[in-house]
């Protein structure tokens, strides 16, 4: 597709909304869709620039509590289902969907994270190789969730990566999805104040589009152009919720995974979350996005 049009409402009205020094972040003018325009992206480096101590402390919390708030919503129909997690990172889902009894498989891409999935489901039931139609010689799936996943696929590939998901899924099967959305706070905030304000806080805007990493962010959605994409590939919405992103226990401990940000600026960061969380509450919505889809037949 080319990337001059938006690859949801098919629309060629676009705004070049900010340009940084190593990409472009680009809006949707009817849809309001983002996504980035990466000149090149040479950056290889995955898990293995995070500090784990940091990790396990903040994202590792969060995923936990994550897998145990999707497979609540499904385990009551879905018992002993087939159940695929794209992007499973060290397993943390798929380790609490086999606990409720789910038939688990992951695809994880970065090694460091396969190796630790590895050792949840076995070499039978987890995958380097990207989803597609052949995955695990094709077999179909009552659930396919994608955690922090959907932000990440290139733009020309969205619509086949959701075609791939609908033909993957049985009859009335579940797309479960967790993604970071535009219409939270830390989003419109940060890009207010780097836009408008001209705060030097180019490395938030970094962070929120993992810029620096071999995979960054392409896309961010909102709740209306998710729905839009979803229902164009065959999905109705059962469930769409915001969910807590950066819990304030875990704040300091997130803005420390990598140097992304500068150490000193850490704590002067750390007070802008903790208020923007407290804010959140009184907004109605977070950064990050919770909903699960049902499969159209």
């Amino acid at each position: 597709m080319n990337k001059k049009i938006c690859p949801i409402c098919s629309t060629i009205q676009k705004t070049i909304y900010l340009g940084l020094n190593s990409f472009r972040i680009i809006k949707c003018d009817v849809c309001g869709l983002f996504w980035g325009d990466y000149a090149d992206n040479e950056l290889k480096e995955g898990y293995q620039r995070v500090n784990i101590k940091a990790y396990d402390r903040s994202i590792a919390v969060v995923r936990k509590k994550q897998a145990q708030f999707l497979v609540s919503h499904i385990e009551s129909t879905r018992a002993n289902a087939k159940w695929l997690d794209i992007g499973c990172g060290p397993g943390y889902l798929i380790n609490e969907a086999k606990c409720k009894g789910f038939d688990t498989y992951g695809i994880e891409l970065d090694e460091i994270a396969y190796q630790k999935a590895l050792e949840v489901t076995g070499p039978l039931h987890v995958s380097k190789e990207r989803f597609s139609s052949k995955s695990f010689n094709g077999k179909n799936f009552e659930v396919i969730s994608t955690i922090n996943l959907l932000e990440h696929i290139p733009l020309d590939e969205l619509s086949q990566f959701c075609n791939a998901i609908y033909d993957r899924l049985v009859p009335n099967g579940h797309w479960t999805i967790i993604i970071p959305t535009s219409s939270g706070l830390f989003f419109r905030v940060s890009n207010y104040l780097f836009k408008k304000i001209k705060l030097p806080i180019e490395s938030i805007i970094r962070r929120l589009w993992n810029s620096e990493y071999q995979y960054p962010h392409t896309l961010y959605f909102n709740l209306d152009n998710l729905s839009h994409l979803l229902l164009d590939h065959g999905f109705t919405i059962e469930i769409s919720q915001y969910v807590d992103d950066v819990p304030n226990s875990t704040i300091i401990d997130r803005l420390s995974i990598d140097e992304t940000i500068p150490k000193i600026l850490i704590p002067l960061f750390a007070f802008g979350i903790l208020s923007i969380n407290l804010f959140s509450k009184l907004y109605g919505k977070t950064d990050l996005l919770y909903v699960l889809a049902r499969k159209i037949n």
